[in-house]
């Protein structure tokens, strides 16, 4: 199984990467899908609802990573809404994971229903960043990401395709990852 920086795993089958699987189905038999999604990029960026522009930085990213894993860690889910809001009817699943490479932020997307799987292939994202966030257990955070809305007309332009990724690896792949020889490969 190779292991990009970002801690997502890649698992080969001969010389090709095996990344994208099925839908699987949750507990109450909705389809889920995973996805690897850029949310930000290092750049300025004009927010015309703002009406101001925004210099984000490398260590914006970092600190937005940061934080994610820390409100995960204390049980707090970053939804996935349809355009920019709380309403629990436009929640279309959670990110599961942040991290940053080659000065972007990505995110790790379980989106929930086939409505929501859908509109990977005909959405882009935008996030949200309050000033400060205080979760149930009076945890504060500053400047955290609090959703990651699917929307049309993003800030953030020229974004990436939503990528397919497995929801869990297939055992032999993943000992067959492990058995290959990587030199090889690379040539």
């Amino acid at each position: 199984m190779a292991k990009k920086p970002n801690g997502l795993a890649y698992v080969f089958k001969g010389a090709a990467a095996v990344a994208a699987g099925a839908p699987t189905t949750d507990a109450n038999g909705q389809p889920v899908r995973r996805y690897v999604k850029d949310l930000m990029r290092v750049g300025k960026w004009y927010q015309p609802g703002n009406d101001r522009t925004v210099n984000v930085t490398a260590e914006m990213l970092d600190h937005w990573a940061k934080t994610h894993a820390a409100m995960s860690a204390a049980g707090n889910r970053v939804p996935v809404p349809a355009e920019h809001t709380d309403e629990v009817e436009a929640n279309r699943g959670f990110v599961e994971q942040m991290y940053v490479a080659d000065g972007t932020l990505y995110g790790v997307l379980e989106l929930v229903g086939e409505d929501a799987i859908k509109l990977a292939s005909r959405a882009e994202v935008s996030i949200y960043v309050p000033p400060t966030f205080t979760d149930g257990q009076k945890n504060k955070y500053e400047s955290p990401i609090t959703h990651v809305a699917l929307v049309n007309f993003p800030v953030v332009s020229g974004q990436g395709k939503f990528i397919p990724i497995a929801a869990s690896l297939n055992a032999e792949y993943a000992l067959e990852a492990l058995e290959m020889d990587w030199k090889e490969i690379a040539t």
